[in-house]
């Protein structure tokens, strides 16, 4: 039952706070490089290779960190030796979805050098990428439009013989790209307005050239149906970002 009262994050101890740090760090560890770092303590070829040059370590609380270069420099220890967690642990995405929002949606290098300052994630440029591409706020920003085949030239484009040969290889958008189904959001590309202000809609029909390949479609907007070709079309990047963590060995 609901007493009435808020509760802040105020209300919680630092050791509290502590300790739901360290376990959350702790189950998305390198399972495999513990075993390592545990019982072959003088064994460094034992490392695994793509982390060897961090030369990580255990701590006295069991966490994994990075060795690195920076023990005689003056930042606190954390930074100097941040934790080093699995890129394939979904805790992994939190942070850097969350380090996204908060730096109001940064570009990869900057969210990365972030996040480095407390934790450090194997394959995280991969990661930060991945967040930067599936951020509908980001795409809206710089959206890309569709560009299916080249199509075939109309009768009115046959000025001559001479001409027409010079016509006959596709200079660009060799190879089909993207194809739009219904259901699929869109941006509806306006010339004379800034892409944040691009029309949102949905595409509720799609119809094929002569050559059978689809160029148009029809776009339920907030102003009704409009039709525009799929140059003016830029699809939503909107997946099925559903994930799910284990803590079993990952490597």
């Amino acid at each position: 039952r609901w007493s009435g009262l808020w509760h802040t994050a105020s209300d919680l101890k630092i050791i509290a706070l502590n300790q739901g740090r360290k376990v959350s760090l702790d189950r998305c560890v390198l399972l495999k490089l513990r075993r390592i770092l545990l019982f072959n303590k003088n064994c460094p070829k034992c490392v695994i290779h793509h982390i060897q040059s961090l030369t990580p370590f255990l701590d006295s609380k069991g966490l994994i960190r990075v060795g690195g270069r920076l023990s005689n420099s003056k930042y606190r220890f954390d930074k100097c030796h941040p934790v080093l967690i699995c890129g394939k642990h979904r805790l992994a995405k939190l942070i850097f979805a969350r380090e996204h929002i908060r730096l109001v949606h940064a570009r990869p290098q900057q969210m990365l050098a972030a996040i480095r300052e407390r934790v450090w994630v194997t394959a995280g440029r991969n990661i930060a990428k991945q967040i930067v591409h599936q951020c509908v706020k980001c795409f809206r920003a710089a959206p890309k439009e569709i560009n299916p085949i080249m199509a075939n030239l109309p009768l009115a484009r046959r000025w001559s013989r001479e001409y027409i040969t010079e016509l006959q290889q596709r200079t660009k958008w060799r190879a089909q790209g993207r194809n739009l189904e219904k259901g699929a959001m869109v941006l509806v590309k306006e010339d004379n307005l800034p892409t944040s202000l691009w029309r949102i809609g949905r595409v509720v029909e799609v119809y094929p050239g002569p050559d059978g390949i689809n160029r148009v479609a029809v776009i339920k907007t907030i102003n009704g149906n409009i039709k525009r070709g799929f140059a003016k079309i830029c699809p939503l990047p909107i997946y099925d970002n559903t994930t799910t963590s284990t803590d079993s060995e990952v490597i």
